[in-house]
């Protein structure tokens, strides 16, 4: 028989029987972990976890949003008083 050790972005490790390709949680409670490690005790092939690709960046959605307001001005589809004008109403510092 024939594995892979898995893990999780979260960083739980787990194993899958490449034979039918089923998740076993690494939990001695589980039949199919136990047969896992008695397979492993006998011999059997455990290939390692493949590495987790890197996590996205955050992307500063401020900036971007700030970009396609410069080039729709840019273009002449947007002006200032439009971008004033679907701000919504501001509120005066006298307000506050």
């Amino acid at each position: 028989m024939q594995y892979q050790i898995t893990q999780s972005p979260t960083g739980a490790t787990g194993v899958t029987r490449l034979s039918d390709g089923a998740c076993i949680p690494a939990d001695p409670a589980t039949a199919d972990y136990r047969q896992y490690l008695d397979d492993v005790a006998a011999g059997a092939e455990v290939a390692s976890a493949e590495p987790l690709p890197e996590p996205e960046q955050p992307r500063d959605l401020a900036a971007e949003l700030d970009a396609v307001k410069a080039a729709l001005i840019a273009k002449g589809d947007l002006t200032e008083a439009d971008m004033a004008l679907s701000s919504g109403p501001q509120q005066k510092e006298s307000d506050a």
